[in-house]
């Protein structure tokens, strides 16, 4: 079975960011609702259901213990400028039978010199409690898109490039978003050497009107 983000929590597959990820609509004001029918859905399954269903529903019902835990682990995430935060996704991956919590900011880099986008999939033990990072990436993506080319049925669709840091840059990175500096160097380097990030439909592009003042 080929990883995936799991579609039960996707908005529409025309937001893939990378190969195997999604972006998701944020959840957040309507989490309350979401719960109940999780828990309404979690009576209904039956028992020959789908093992990975009904860990996907278990996921999404502890979304907030796994928020909180990543803040105890990454404490730096609770000092982020509300102002910086575009948004936050939950969700679920499913990579041979496992299902694992997801979690993703995209954050305001600079006056829209990109956004830096924060990965993280969270490693759980056979009781449902996180125990480690099974994945963990920051990548900067240069704003505004790079190329529009035509997509499926002819409709334009936008490529957006960027450059995948490694861990002591990405603390960096953050560090200085934080501050409010300027992001110009990583748009230069992304202009010399950057690699595909993410593409959207043109009429779904949530990125299209980020730019700089």
């Amino acid at each position: 079975m080929n990883p995936k983000v799991n579609m039960s929590v996707v908005a529409t597959a025309d937001n893939a960011p990378r190969s195997l990820r999604l972006a998701l609509s944020t959840m957040s004001a309507r989490w309350t609702n979401l719960a109940a029918l999780f828990v309404l859905m979690a009576g209904l399954l039956p028992a020959g259901c789908k093992r990975q269903d009904r860990d996907t529903i278990s996921i999404m019902l502890k979304r907030g213990t796994y928020e909180k835990w990543l803040k105890e682990q990454r404490p730096i995430l609770a000092t982020l400028p509300k102002s910086a935060i575009i948004d936050a996704d939950f969700a679920t991956y499913e990579n041979g039978g496992t299902v694992l919590p997801v979690i993703e900011y995209h954050l305001k880099a600079g006056d829209w010199d990109g956004i830096l986008e924060l990965w993280f999939i969270l490693e759980l033990d056979g009781q449902g409690k996180p125990i480690g990072m099974h994945e963990e990436t920051v990548t900067y993506i240069r704003l505004p898109a790079k190329n529009t080319i035509t997509g499926e049925g002819g409709k334009p669709r936008n490529e957006y490039y960027g450059l995948k840091l490694e861990p002591a840059e990405a603390a960096v990175a953050i560090r200085r978003l934080i501050a409010g500096e300027d992001f110009n160097d990583y748009r230069q380097r992304t202009d010399e050497s950057g690699d595909f990030a993410h593409s959207f439909f043109d009429d779904n592009d949530p990125w299209k009107k980020l730019r700089k003042q």
